[in-house]
């Protein structure tokens, strides 16, 4: 027989923020009935909304500061021509090693605690009942409304610290005598020693888990087919199904492994040798056989799933009949009107 490959396409996940919420306490008082005014018909949205203004805080993050490193280097290159004499007098070389560091230290104050009194607060006319913050607060939690902390970005600050430059310069002197000359050109060259301040970043990504239906292709055309359930010998096992409400909600996981609920998609890699296939199996990855591994895939240019067993390319089809199972197998054991391919939708 001769089976395609099986391939999966994935979709995108979402992250959702929140507003962290505190809640105050309610005191049944002067203060509450000034904002309730059950007699007065606007009293009460017009309290909401002051409520809602005094209240509320919003809450600036410490700076975070960025440290940029400059580097530069300089070479100083000085040739002096001589003309050498019967003998040299003295060779002198002076080697000059250096390093410069500078250190950095840059401290980051805490954020300042937010002091809150009547003092500082203008509340309305109608609230004098209300003999401070406290008091406001409370009554204002007593007819729906709580303080929020609402969190603004993180401001940022750069620092740069000023280039470190090195140079030395070394000069050879050559004595000329007055016996026979011989002649010969010397070149002396001299090389700055530059101190390199690094900054290294690093940023780690989390390649989200991506949900949907097995959906399958036969022979690359879509069939109206799924991916679906069936048991065989206590397994969780793959087979081809035209029930949308049977199909497989399955999981593709940022590690390569595709799941069925806790379930992991497996191959036996015992099984694997000349024209073998296997059934695809969904199995839990804490009690897997010695010789079971998970699959693992990657998305093609395609946005299809390839899938392999320990190195090995796999190729996906399906048996035609009633049970209409998946198997995985080698390219040579597939069945040509048989194959599949499958990704989520």
């Amino acid at each position: 027989m001769y089976f395609n490959r099986l391939i999966i396409a994935l979709g995108a996940m979402s992250a959702v923020s929140a507003t962290e919420v505190c809640v105050g306490v309610c005191n049944a008082d002067n203060c509450l009935r000034a904002l309730r005014a059950t007699q007065i018909a606007t009293r009460l949205p017009q309290a909401s909304a002051d409520c809602a203004r005094i209240i509320d805080v919003t809450y600036t993050p410490p700076t975070v500061t960025k440290t940029e490193y400059e580097t530069t280097t300089e070479t100083t290159i000085v040739t002096i021509p001589s003309t050498l004499v019967k003998s040299f007098y003295d060779i002198k070389t002076d080697i000059i090693s250096d390093t410069a560091t500078t250190t950095v230290t840059i401290t980051q104050a805490a954020a300042n605690k937010r002091d809150v009194s009547s003092t500082s607060i203008s509340f309305p006319s109608y609230a004098t009942p209300c003999s401070g913050f406290y008091r406001f607060s409370s009554a204002c939690s007593c007819i729906g409304v709580t303080p929020k902390i609402i969190t603004v970005p993180t401001p940022s600050t750069t620092i740069t610290i000023p280039t470190v430059k090195i140079s030395s310069t070394s000069v050879i002197e050559i004595v000329e005598a007055t016996t026979t000359i011989t002649t010969a050109t010397v070149s002396v060259t001299t090389t700055a020693t530059t101190a390199t301040n690094t900054a290294t970043t690093t940023k780690t990504e989390q390649v989200p888990d991506v949900t949907g239906l097995g959906r399958v292709y036969i022979n690359g055309a879509a069939a109206n087919s799924y991916i679906g359930e069936r048991i065989y010998r206590s397994a969780s096992v793959a087979s081809v199904m035209t029930d949308v409400n049977a199909a497989m909600q399955l999981r593709f996981d940022g590690n390569g492994r595709l799941w069925f609920a806790s379930l992991v998609a497996t191959a036996d890699i015992s099984l694997i040798g000349i024209n073998w296939a296997q059934n695809v199996r969904f199995l839990d990855p804490n009690s897997l056989a010695a010789t079971v591994r998970p699959l693992t895939c990657i998305l093609d240019a395609n946005s299809f799933l390839s899938c392999k067993v320990q190195d090995v390319p796999l190729t996906f089809a399906y048996t035609p009949g009633s049970t209409q199972y998946v198997f995985a197998s080698d390219p040579d054991t597939a069945t040509s009107g048989n194959v599949i391919q499958m990704k989520l939708s």
